[in-house]
């Protein structure tokens, strides 16, 4: 069962395709990317105008609810550039943990200007690097009057940096072990401290909140139900987050193969040496794996029989399968594939941050096992 694409989704993937090949050229991408955080305002307000960050949201927030195969297509597009960002963690990720546990009131306050690209938002989840889950939120709230005060600090943060608002994991005193809430939170916020991280995987920061006090009305929906939200939002994000890793493999095979066929050593062309076809067969293995499964995965959610576990096993594969993409790319380019300026290390740079955006490869295989194979249980 493979999902086959509408016309409309061959016009978005083209319409996507041109923008992302005028605004924003790979070869710039991860230069923008290392030393800027590769946020664009500008262009950001492009994809608002054009409709892109409105196509998982309702029209009564400003949206324009497409199908998820559209959506899915259009992502992969910005996969190709690599065109992540807020685009990504904004755009998609904590938009669906809003639609998911906001109110009325916070939805229509939060995703209009989400929609339109004057607002950006992001994740502040887990605490620790070291895995995904309740476990792994310790940030402590306690009421405070008419406030709520968060101390805390999220060890890794997508685009912190350029956020205007972060969704704060936290639990206060009523939740259970297994329990935390979501709260909304002001980047400008006094006590909230952004430390941009250094490395490859660029983009990441450390946020502190330091007994940041926001109002009892910043808890997005139900105190304690943050569990819950994150987890039917993580379900429609990672799909779309496989089919933007997808379209990334996609453009490393093709411009991997195009360069074997023209960089030449001892006198002959490199794609001529056994080493280098072993490289760029491994690459194809990964990048099929990655389609394949994302398309499967896209037609049983058009069907609505996708599981939470199918879900969990294809952002496994996908996941790997991006990583593993551009290091078989690197050993296949060597030294020039190492500069900022080539279109390999904007995915270089990509893959290593999306590795464990929401959960690595392992965290999916256990949740999928556990899913397929419950102790004591019939299969999920």
């Amino acid at each position: 069962m493979i999902h086959e694409p509408t016309e409309e989704e061959r016009m978005i993937r083209a319409s996507v395709a041109q923008f992302v090949g005028r605004e924003a050229a790979p070869d710039g991408l991860a230069r923008a990317r290392h030393e800027g955080g590769g946020f664009d305002r500008g262009l950001h307000r492009q994809a608002g105008e054009l409709g892109w960050l409105g196509m998982l949201v309702p029209e009564a927030y400003g949206g324009s609810a497409m199908p998820v195969g559209i959506c899915a297509a259009a992502v992969e597009e910005l996969g190709r550039a690599p065109l992540m960002g807020p685009l990504l963690t904004s755009g998609v990720i904590a938009t669906l943990v809003i639609l998911e546990g906001g109110s009325d009131a916070q939805k229509s306050a939060l995703l209009p200007p989400m929609v339109a690209g004057e607002r950006t938002a992001t994740l502040a989840a887990m605490d620790s690097g070291r895995g995904w889950g309740p476990a792994f939120v310790t940030a402590r709230a306690r009421p405070d009057g008419d406030r709520i005060r968060i101390d805390g600090r999220k060890a890794f943060v997508h685009d912190a940096a350029t956020a205007d608002t972060f969704i704060c994991a936290a639990r206060l005193p009523a939740d259970g072990p297994d329990a935390f809430s979501l709260i909304l939170v002001d980047a400008g916020a006094m006590g909230v401290v952004i430390e941009p991280l250094p490395g490859l995987p660029s983009g990441l920061s450390a946020v502190s909140f330091d007994g940041v006090a926001v109002p009892t009305e910043a808890i997005l929906g139900a105190p304690g139900a943050g569990r819950g939200t994150l987890e039917r939002a993580t379900h429609r994000a990672l799909p779309l987050v496989c089919a933007f890793m997808s379209g990334a493999c996609q453009a490393i095979f093709d411009f991997t193969v195009e360069y074997t066929g023209q960089r030449s050593a001892f006198g002959q062309l490199i794609g001529r040496f056994q080493r280098v076809q072993d490289h760029v067969v491994e690459l194809a293995n990964q990048m099929d794996g990655a389609h394949w499964m994302t398309l499967e995965l896209l037609a049983k959610i058009e069907a609505g029989t996708a599981t939470a576990a199918d879900i969990h096993e294809t952002a496994a594969v996908a996941t790997e399968a991006y990583y593993q993409v551009c290091n078989y790319s690197h050993m296949v380019h060597a030294g020039p594939g190492t500069d900022l300026d080539h279109p390999l290390m904007g995915h270089t740079i990509a893959s290593r941050a999306l590795y464990q955006l929401m959960g690595t490869p392992d965290h999916h295989k256990r949740r999928m096992m556990d899913l397929r194979f419950p102790r004591g249980g019939a299969p999920a």
